[in-house]
């Protein structure tokens, strides 16, 4: 019985060591999608767009492990009623990088993006075409399949740009963002249904006032 017991734990020792050698060392991925945003604290994001919507984020740390990265920010969404309105309008979110891809986790009632709890924005390989599916929890609990893809990358004088679309797959919504390398999100766009009618809204960076301040 000892023999076989023996046996046993060399086998699992063996497979444990060779799970080892074959996990992926994520860290050049993770340096990839770490290019894609600010590299200091304060650096100050402001968006317009739609109907006199607007929003404002401030990058307040940047927390460094060994194997991943997260982004504090906190910002406001603006109060297009000039305070008539009832609302919540702060903002709240972490942007994590991890095996090679972008997590979002944003508390804002009143953004314009869909209120996904957790949605991953972008993820390695950065090449036009891929996609990759995940599962996502809404701010209602209700999961839903998102289909995301890069969907074109541009060149520019100030970084390559990545237009990446998240389709939800059992409905017509979808959202799309451009994301700049040294920046992140210039520009979001979604699908908007009223009634009978849909149409595309969206807002986009104000650069000239947006940096480091």
């Amino acid at each position: 019985m000892k023999k076989y017991l023996v046996l046993l734990l060399l086998t699992t020792l063996i497979f444990a060591a060779g799970c080892k050698q074959t996990a992926k060392d994520y860290s050049e991925d993770n340096a990839l999608i770490q290019s894609l945003f600010p590299n200091q604290s304060g650096f100050r994001w402001f968006y317009n767009g739609y109907a006199e919507y607007g929003h404002s984020m401030t990058l307040d740390a940047i927390d460094v492990e060994e194997n991943k990265i997260t982004y504090h920010i906190n910002g406001q969404v603006d109060d297009a009623s000039g305070g008539e309105g009832s609302g919540e309008y702060h903002l709240t979110a972490d942007y994590t990088i991890e095996r090679g891809a972008l997590y979002q986790v944003i508390d804002a009632p009143m953004i314009m993006d869909k209120n996904y709890q957790t949605i991953v924005l972008i993820k390695t390989p950065l090449e036009a075409g891929a996609t990759w599916e995940q599962l996502i929890v809404d701010q209602d609990n209700n999961e839903i399949k998102l289909k995301s893809t890069i969907e074109q990358i541009t060149a520019t004088d100030e970084g390559k740009t990545y237009k990446v679309r998240y389709q939800e797959q059992d409905s017509d919504y979808y959202e799309i963002r451009v994301i700049r390398e040294g920046i992140g999100v210039i520009q979001f766009s979604r699908l908007f249904t009223s009634g009978k009618e849909s149409y595309e809204i969206g807002y986009a960076l104000y650069e000239e006032i947006s940096g480091i301040k």
